[in-house]
């Protein structure tokens, strides 16, 4: 399975950018060494997971916060349409 990126002109015969080399040089990315480039210890979907995981206490506080917040505009909401609706014209 090819990426976008390996079909791309930007590619010019790379395995994998240059930036997934443990040490980055010109072109480093020719071979797809597993000494030299980094795969599964510290790909991007690994270090997105660990930082979900580190902040799942925060993430889930603002989403709670959140929820708590749309739950008070519902209520005042309805309050407010049972206050005019009762007062007469």
């Amino acid at each position: 399975m090819d990426s976008v990126w390996i079909n791309s002109p930007k590619a010019k015969g790379r395995v994998v950018p240059d930036s997934c080399c443990k040490t980055v040089t010109q072109e480093c990315g020719l071979r797809d060494h597993p000494s030299n480039i980094y795969k599964v210890e510290g790909g991007c979907i690994t270090k997105l997971e660990t930082f979900i995981r580190s902040h799942l206490l925060i993430i889930g506080a603002v989403g709670i916060g959140i929820a708590c917040v749309q739950l008070f505009g519902m209520i005042f909401t309805c309050c407010l349409y049972k206050s005019l609706k009762s007062e007469p014209y």
